[in-house]
Formats: structure tokens, sequence, C-alpha cells
């Protein structure tokens, strides 16, 4: 289990400043989660994937259009997150691994190295619908890596740390394995079903 002990230990051990980790002593259990991921992603010898949670309603968008993509990942896309080991955090979560991020990065690559090398993709562009163009960014921009990972278990089919999987519907949304829900009103509206599972950033959980 991953204490927030362990992660002082972790940090301080792989070579961060005590500056640093003296930040780090009391995350939140996003952060616990983010440097658990990193740490795991050393060991694995793999970068660690991170996409960028922004604020307010800018979160659902990203949560949908990113949810969709992993949920429609075909093989090409499953063989390139294979060599990357995932993980959701805010810009200041971020920070306290020093990494320093633009407001409107989706998502950076972290190697294993400390200090931290940054690694920016570019935002999604194009007409295309967000879930098409989340997907051709990360098949365009995301460099190929050796696999190190189960990709369509870790990426798909298991929490993402740092976010949990929710199934909306008009009346509202499940989070998959709590019992959180989000409070729509029931008939606002109805939710096509792509894009229906989509990742939850702000789940009290993550910020305990």
């Amino acid at each position: 289990m991953i204490t927030r002990r362990n992660v002082v230990t972790a940090l301080l051990t792989a070579g961060f400043a005590p500056w640093t980790v003296a930040e780090a002593a009391a995350p939140s259990a996003r952060q616990t989660e983010l440097f658990a991921a990193w740490h795991r992603a050393r060991r694995l010898g793999a970068p660690l994937l991170v996409l960028v949670v922004p604020d307010g309603e800018a979160s659902w968008v990203r949560g949908e259009a990113v949810g969709g993509a992993l949920c429609e990942a075909g093989p090409g896309l499953i063989r390139r997150l294979a060599g990357y080991a995932p993980a959701c955090a805010t810009r200041d979560d971020l920070r306290l691994l020093g990494a320093e991020v633009e407001e409107d990065t989706w998502f950076v690559i972290l190697d294993g190295s400390v200090p931290v090398h940054v690694t920016l993709l570019p935002p999604p562009s194009g007409s295309d619908d967000p879930i098409d163009q989340v997907a051709h960014l990360l098949l365009r921009h995301l460099p190929e890596q050796p696999p190190r990972i189960a990709a369509r278990a870790e990426w798909v089919d298991e929490r993402i740390p740092g976010s949990y999987w929710a199934y909306a519907t008009g009346c509202g949304a499940n989070v998959e394995g709590l019992d959180d829900g989000y409070g729509y009103l029931c008939g606002m509206g109805s939710i096509p079903e792509r894009g229906a599972r989509f990742l939850a950033f702000y789940v009290s959980e993550l910020d305990e």
C-alpha cells in the first residue's frame, strides 16, 4: 500500500532535494498517486505519460475527450501506449516533481531523472470530434517506446492514477468503484453513447 511516508522515502531515495520533499510531506491523495506512478515508471524503465487536469468546466471536456479516445483505442494506439505508465495530475501536482507546464498543455512525458525532464505534447487541434483529435494527437506525436505495460488493462480497464472512470447518462454519472455520483438533473440532456464513459478528476477521494 502506498502511504505518504512511502512517498517521502521514495523521493529522498530518488535524489530529490530535501526542500522539494518537504513540500510533498503532506500531499493530497492525487499527489500521492502521482508520486507513486512516477516511482513505479522509474522502476519499470518507462516514461510516465501524464494527462494534465485543467480547472473548472474544462476538466469535463478533457475527461470526455481523452476517456473516449482511450475507450475506442485501436491496436495502433494501444501499442503506442504500452510504452508509457499512466497518470493524471494538475499543474500544481506536477510542480511538486519540478515539472512546469503551460496552461493549455494536455499531455506531458516525464522521465525518471532527477530533476525530472519534461517533454510537452502539442494540444489537440483540428475540426474533428474531440475524441478523434486526441487519438490523432497521440498517434502522431507520442514517441514510440519499447512495451513496458499491459496497455489496455492499465489505460482502459483499470483506474488511471489521479482519476476515476465514470459513466454518464442523461440523469447523472456513476463513478466506477465508488458510490459518488455527479449531479445532472434528470432530463437535462441526452448523453451520446460515444464518450459516455469518461475520466472524472474532481472526485473527493483524490483531494483528501
